[in-house]
């Protein structure tokens, strides 16, 4: 091996062969996605030199086409494949440890790696720079699919490696962060900010294959949105038909409109939101629209002097305009 300026880090030489240099690769990789502030700046450097010859001075035995040689994009594939299944790898230990978890201790221990697996994956893809410029970039524009930046690739893995695994068991990602949002409309104990985190590392994998800048709204539709509209409609339809069993027409009203405040206020604080459309209109179906005809039974049968009860009946009523259908 060859040193670098640093007499604690030795790189392998520009001409080892490439089980050598993927083996420096892979030992910094690992301390990138387990410690990602704590590489050295010497370390990462020598990372990049080595990750650089890599793709520009291996010498080819035996594979590949003669044009893929003579390019380098032979060496750029076989980089990013191993990248590839050095992610897969990663988050198969993730998966192991997640096995036994639930509800909110599930949702703390997927926050957490997510943080860190995703500033290891910004380190990894600065690592990887030259094979982003210079093999990903072009297999993309020749059309390539399933073809990635490093950061890209690595939530695309999260994707398709982590998630479906924490929801193989009767969906238990889904249903602890629904969970979650059950106890706060109970008005117990909860974290509300999980929830927030969790959607937006949904909206992060909404990767949009025609245009990476963009993200699209699947994963987050698929692992929650659906979900989260199902269950907002169970929980008030029980709400209402236990609160109006033990309190009057007017007072039911008065706790529509601090239900439909409290929902209204949960869409803009923690959701994305294109959900906060649908999410009012499931509310003031099931509180407004399915109770319609108890709640004009009950404006008239109110007195004159009862005004400003008739009127905030009416208002209610007013509002599911934009019920949908």
């Amino acid at each position: 091996m060859a040193s670098n300026n640093s007499s604690t880090i030795l790189l392998p030489h520009p001409d080892a062969d490439a089980a050598t240099q993927w083996a420096f690769l892979e030992e910094g990789l690992h301390h990138m996605m387990n410690e990602p502030q704590k590489v050295p700046y010497p370390k990462y450097m020598s990372l990049y030199t080595v990750s650089y010859n890599y793709c520009t001075t291996l010498k080819i035995h035996g594979g590949g086409k003669p044009n893929e040689v003579r390019d380098g994009s032979f060496m750029g594939r076989d980089l990013y494949e191993k990248v590839t299944d050095f992610l897969e790898k990663y988050l198969d230990t993730l998966k192991a440890a997640s096995e036994s978890l639930r509800d909110d201790e599930l949702l703390r221990y997927y926050m957490k790696e997510w943080d860190r697996y995703t500033a290891g994956a910004q380190y990894m893809n600065r690592l990887f720079t030259y094979l982003n410029r210079h093999w990903v970039k072009p297999q993309r524009d020749r059309g390539k699919e399933g073809v990635y930046p490093v950061y890209i690739l690595a939530l695309v893995q999260w994707g398709t490696h982590f998630l479906p695994h924490i929801q193989s068991d009767r969906s238990k990602f889904t249903r602890a962060t629904l969970r979650l949002v059950e106890r706060h409309r109970k008005g117990q104990e909860a974290d509300q900010t999980l929830v927030k985190k969790v959607v937006d590392t949904l909206l992060s994998l909404g990767i949009d294959e025609t245009d990476l800048q963009k993200t699209t709204l699947v994963e987050y539709q698929e692992h929650f949105e659906t979900a989260f509209l199902r269950a907002t409609e169970k929980h008030y339809d029980a709400e209402a038909e236990n609160f109006l069993a033990e309190n009057t027409l007017i007072d039911y009203v008065k706790k529509v409109e601090e239900w439909l405040r409290v929902e209204g206020e949960r869409a803009d604080r923690d959701l994305d939101a294109s959900t906060k459309k649908p999410l009012m209109s499931t509310c003031k179906g099931v509180l407004i629209q399915r109770h319609r005809k108890r709640i004009e039974e009950g404006v008239q049968s109110l007195a004159d002097h009862e005004e400003e009860d008739v009127q905030r009946m009416h208002a209610l009523l007013a509002r599911t305009s934009d019920v949908l259908a």
